[in-house]
């Protein structure tokens, strides 16, 4: 009996005692779960409010090191000796012979020639060698000056750093972003002054930037033709990019069977297109994906060039078929395409095989755009879509409501609707945390997704691999699992979200846009 009114007594006096109140009987679903923020993961970054700052996460579109920084490094672990003969990232060796050659100039690459823009560094060098040519016996680059192992606005991965770490771009901190759009090995910034800038590789010509400039590790403005108008919109492929003036002229560059000039060589600058219509038929919206390009005219023709759905190729633009109603939007996925119209339906065509056309089971593939069936599983029509966007196999949907609906393969969680379902041919909402969430930008991947809310939050969601999800890098960064015995294979289709996740660590920024590729996400 004591021992009854002692423990009795114990209930009562604990600070942990459980009180039962109405909000406590409310589910706590999976949206609510707290995840792991990456802030530890960026460290020292140079911002303001007003300044512009661009992360890339995943596989970096510039897969080798710095010229600049493996000719130092090379130096300071070599000697002196090593300046005769400098290595480049492809391979290639320039015999300096002590003449002073700048490192700025031609590096030979297995059957492509690049050039690199020369970066002020300032080294140390073990041994008495002295940095500038002071003293004699003095590393023969000049233009070597400070001690950083990146060129100024870059920060990031290198070499030899934690993939766990984004690479952060400063470059256009003064430069107000409108707009983003990311190929394989390259990204294009367009300005709210009409103004192109291209970030990464390009070895096709896709940068834009002429023959000499084909890697830059700083976003580059795109001169050229393109130099006299201002541009309005901006599309990559994986391998080619494509940009539209104000006035309605498309310029091209990049990857020969892409660019749709019909020379069939590789445009290292951009090129004018020709639509094959009267001069005052401009284009309206484009959209670019893999190796095909899609534009509209402002009279509603639909043109596509590069290597289409059906394994067809166009060396120019083709005119597909008239829309009678003003084309406000148009996406490419890997087999389909999408139109948005103005009055807000959209128009399907290609291979629907996964449901991203609104068919279920396999259907003869549309060979012409066709209005897609929108209802939702109870039946009921959604409203009217103001945009969207599509990955390799499945789409999403903005509708004028705010809200979020998807299509397609959902194998991967793309489409952010958990469950069994891999394939979605009746679209789903996605729901994005809290029950009044809405969103107001989407984008899509090959295959994962992102949206941004109105007050700019960031959500991400789908395929996980190269952590361009941007929270698995911290789940692996600060909780490190012990691996098994024996082989074991790192799967992103694993380790897959299949609900929008809220991205904490960035809580703090407010994003304005996202671009995202096929292991690269760009915020």
């Amino acid at each position: 009996m004591r021992c009854e009114g002692r423990l009795g007594a114990m209930r009562r006096l604990h600070p942990f005692a459980k009180r039962r109140t109405v909000e406590d009987e409310k589910a706590v679903t999976q949206e609510f779960t707290a995840v792991l923020s990456t802030d530890s993961l960026v460290r020292d970054l140079p911002f303001r409010d007003t300044r512009t700052l661009i992360f890339i996460y995943g596989k970096p579109l510039i897969a080798h090191p710095d010229p600049v920084e493996t000719a130092v490094r090379a130096a300071a672990e070599n000697g002196p000796s090593s300046a005769f003969g400098v290595s480049t990232p492809f391979g290639g060796r320039e015999a300096c012979e002590g003449r002073g050659a700048a490192l700025s100039g031609r590096h030979s690459a297995a059957g492509a020639a690049g050039a690199f823009a020369t970066h002020s560094l300032n080294f140390h060098l073990p041994g008495g060698i002295a940095s500038g040519g002071e003293r004699d016996g003095a590393l023969p680059f000049p233009g070597l000056s400070a001690p950083s192992a990146r060129p100024s606005g870059h920060s990031g991965r290198t070499g030899d750093a934690s993939p766990l770490q984004p690479v952060v771009i400063s470059a256009l901190a003064n430069v107000r972003v409108v707009e983003v759009c990311v190929g394989e090995q390259h990204a294009l910034f367009l300005s709210d002054a009409g103004e192109v800038f291209a970030y990464g590789q390009g070895i096709y010509g896709q940068l834009g930037l002429g023959y000499e400039r084909q890697v830059v590790h700083l976003p580059q403005k795109v001169e050229g033709a393109l130099s006299r108008f201002p541009v309005r919109q901006i599309a990559c492929g994986d391998y080619h990019s494509v940009a539209v003036t104000r006035e309605g002229a498309v310029f091209a560059w990049g990857a020969a069977d892409c660019v749709g000039d019909g020379s069939g060589l590789c445009r290292f600058a951009p090129v004018r297109l020709s639509l094959g219509a009267s001069p005052g038929d401009a284009c309206r919206v484009i959209a670019a994906r893999f190796q095909q390009t899609a534009a509209v005219s402002e009279s509603g023709r639909l043109l596509v060039w590069g290597e289409t759905f059906f394994a067809d190729f166009h060396a120019t633009p083709e005119v597909l078929c008239v829309f009678f109603r003003p084309v406000v939007q148009v996406a490419i996925g890997k087999h389909f395409g999408l139109v948005l119209t103005d009055d807000g339906q959209v128009y399907g065509w290609g291979d629907g095989t996964y449901g991203e056309l609104t068919t279920a089971g396999p259907m003869a593939p549309k060979t012409l755009p066709e209005p897609l069936i929108l209802k939702d599983s109870s039946g009921q029509s959604l409203p009217p879509v103001v945009e969207i966007a599509t990955g390799t196999r499945h789409a999403i949907l903005l509708t004028h409501d705010m809200r979020l609906w998807a299509l397609g393969d959902n194998l991967a969680g793309q489409c952010g609707v958990p469950g069994h379902q891999t394939r979605l041919s009746v679209p789903k909402m996605v729901k994005l945390g809290e029950l009044r969430s809405r969103a107001s930008k989407i984008a899509c991947g090959y295959r994962h997704s992102a949206c941004i809310t109105p007050n700019n939050q960031l959500y991400l969601w789908g395929h996980s691999s190269n952590h361009k999800l941007i929270f698995t890098a911290a789940a692996e960064g600060i909780c490190e699992k012990a691996s098994q015995p024996g082989v074991a294979i790192r799967s992103g289709l694993k380790s897959a979200c299949c609900r929008a996740r809220l991205i904490y660590s960035m809580l703090n920024m407010k994003i304005t846009g996202a671009a995202l590729g096929s292991e690269t996400t760009v915020i």
